[in-house]
């Protein structure tokens, strides 16, 4: 992914199905995970360094799959979306 405007919905499939991501800082834009979980390169060498690493599941991609599934599970889980959604609902349910 080279570019776009909101969280990318790839980058949370990759996350989700605990795929190693390589992306230019604009394809983790709208997330905010506080450890990383990707690989983040601007150039096309760092790009293709990453690429292979992650490929040959270094140490760094493991970490950050295993981030990023932790990631997926505290944003995009449906605990996630009950934590959220729960207190409108009540209120919207007293009202």
């Amino acid at each position: 992914m080279r570019w776009g405007g909101s969280v990318k919905g790839k980058t949370v499939e990759a996350l989700l199905n605990a795929i190693p991501i390589v992306s230019p800082p604009i394809g983790m834009q709208g997330l905010l995970p506080e450890e990383p979980v990707a690989c983040k390169a601007d150039v096309a060498e760092d790009f293709a360094r990453a690429a292979v690493a992650a490929q040959n599941a270094s140490e760094e991609a493991k970490a950050h799959v295993l981030a990023g599934l932790a990631f997926i599970e505290e944003a995009y889980s449906i605990g996630a979306l009950r934590r959220v959604i729960a207190p409108s609902v009540e209120e919207l349910a007293r009202g």
